[in-house]
């Protein structure tokens, strides 16, 4: 009978050392989570079923410049200074999660106590108890102020920019992003630039040489530089000068083009010009006397560049000078 006796005693004083482990376990655990929660970035808050705050970690409390934050604890959660952008979806993602069980999340602006507009990303969990009953919610959120800030100026970059920045997906061949300058620089409404096969704007001639250059940025080379002519919604033509960066895992490539028809068509006029010019140079029997001073040549030529050019006056000082280095050299 003793030797019975002091077996359940060794049993049990066995099973108290085993208890006495697990919550040493259990406490180190548990003051190894409060630390995370105390120290971590992201702001932890425990809502009861009634939807009143029970906890709230460091990192909210600091944001939002509250000195005490037990005197918002057993109260309704949103907070009561919260903006209704804040508070409705929250409440009803709250309810959402109480009923269903599922976790949701959402990203809206709040105000500290200072009035000061802070974004968060919120993740709303279920918790559930031992017997597998809903015990609490959990809202788990990051601040994301500053990547919202990012993301406004780019918007209004993308808005009042004089350039068309676009977005086309390879795989599709369309483009599927563009501002407002399309209407601008080609007459398009952005439906109906994202509605056609991107290649159908592009000259034909320049087809080869623009598919030639988005194959380089799908290669994942630097950002590809080109020229090429954009059919406008008149039916005309327009040189654009493009950028556009390498293709992002989506196959989609952004370029910014920007509107250069004066330029170019300046300097094919000019070339055309010059090309014409040398002809006219390297004949034998023509004689040319020009004046810069008075940006005025005088030409005599024979017959067949008076057919091909008939008369030529006023001609521009650049190509006089232009001449002028060609004899010259």
């Amino acid at each position: 009978m003793e030797n019975i006796n002091n077996s359940a005693k060794e049993q049990l004083l066995k099973e108290i050392d085993q208890l006495k482990a697990k919550v040493a376990e259990l406490e180190k655990s548990e003051l190894k989570s409060s630390l995370w929660l105390e120290n971590s970035p992201v702001c932890t808050k425990i809502v009861d079923l009634d939807f009143n705050l029970q906890y709230m970690s460091s990192s909210g409390v600091k944001d939002l410049k509250i000195k005490d934050i037990s005197e918002f604890y057993g109260k309704p959660y949103p907070l009561h200074f919260y903006p209704d952008s804040f508070k409705i979806p929250m409440t009803k993602n709250l309810e959402k999660v109480k009923e269903t069980g599922e976790i949701i999340t959402q990203e809206a602006p709040i105000d500290n106590i200072d009035g000061k507009e802070l974004w968060y990303h919120s993740t709303i969990v279920p918790v559930n108890n031992d017997k597998g009953e809903l015990d609490y919610l959990m809202v788990v959120s990051l601040e994301t102020t500053k990547r919202k800030q990012v993301e406004e100026r780019l918007k209004d970059t993308f808005d009042i920019s004089p350039s068309i920045i676009s977005k086309a997906n390879i795989d599709s061949g369309y483009f599927v992003e563009a501002n407002a300058a399309v209407k601008k620089i080609l007459g398009y409404s952005i439906e109906e630039f994202t509605s056609r096969p991107l290649m159908e704007f592009i000259h034909e001639d320049d087809r080869q040489r623009t598919i030639d250059e988005i194959s380089e940025q799908l290669a994942g080379k630097e950002v590809a530089s080109f020229e090429n002519r954009y059919l406008c919604k008149d039916g005309s033509f327009k040189w654009m000068a493009w950028e556009g960066t390498a293709a992002d895992k989506n196959g989609n490539i952004t370029a910014i083009g920007s509107d250069i028809n004066e330029r170019k068509m300046a300097e094919i006029e000019l070339q055309e010009s010059h090309s014409l010019l040398t002809s006219i140079i390297e004949s034998p029997n023509n004689v040319i006397m020009f004046a810069l001073d008075t940006n005025y040549i005088y030409m005599s030529f024979n017959q067949a560049h008076v057919k091909e050019m008939k008369l030529i006056y006023d001609v521009d000082v650049e190509i006089g000078k232009s001449l002028v280095d060609y004899i010259n050299n």
